[in-house]
């Protein structure tokens, strides 16, 4: 039987509800004004990534989600308030100030993937929502700078995201289900 076929760019991260995400959205257009050239994250990409994994198997995936189903995810909420960029990377975001509860959160999963064995890029927590890609090195804003109105977030419970390619081959995050035995099989052939 043919091995299954690895899930390609699969992350920990908690999605934005749909007021939310219309505001990160209209964010992430505003910026992209100011930002010729740079790219601009699609509404339904927008996240906040709590552990970036990497490609892993079904049935790996399987073992991340069952992991997901033992944290215990407080309610809470983070207000995103500023702007930021990851120099290196050409990358505008979104954050707000320290959240305890959030960096609680990113713990808690890496802790649970670290119990089941699942690896994952151990770069340090930092809480923040990708808004452009591409950014030009010369035309990098500097440091830090706030936004109003603030975006207020209940933050959800944790899924397991993995990248996808639409009909037109663009990449779309989607929540990771599992399939059921009979398709897995009949995708297996």
């Amino acid at each position: 039987m043919p091995e299954a076929p690895r899930l390609e760019r699969c992350f920990v991260a908690v999605q934005p509800n749909g007021a939310v995400r219309s505001r990160l959205e209209a964010l992430a257009l505003e910026q992209e004004r100011r930002h010729p050239g740079s790219r601009r994250m699609r509404a339904g990409n927008l996240h906040l990534t709590l552990a970036f994994l990497g490609a892993i198997d079904p049935e790996n995936a399987g073992r991340v989600l069952q992991c997901l189903r033992q944290i215990d995810t407080p309610n809470f909420s983070w207000t995103l308030d500023r702007l930021g960029a990851f120099q290196r990377a050409g990358v505008l975001w979104a954050g707000g100030a320290h959240s305890t509860a959030l960096q609680a959160l990113a713990l808690r999963v890496r802790a649970a993937l670290d119990a089941v064995q699942i690896s994952y890029d151990r770069t340090p927590f930092t809480g923040h929502v990708t808004l452009l890609r591409g950014l030009a090195k010369k035309k990098m804003p500097v440091g830090e700078g706030p936004f109003a109105p603030a975006i207020v977030w209940a933050i959800p419970a944790p899924v397991l995201l993995c990248s996808v390619q639409d009909a037109a081959g663009r990449a779309m995050y989607q929540v990771w289900q599992p399939q059921p035995p009979e398709a897995a099989a009949r995708a297996a052939q």
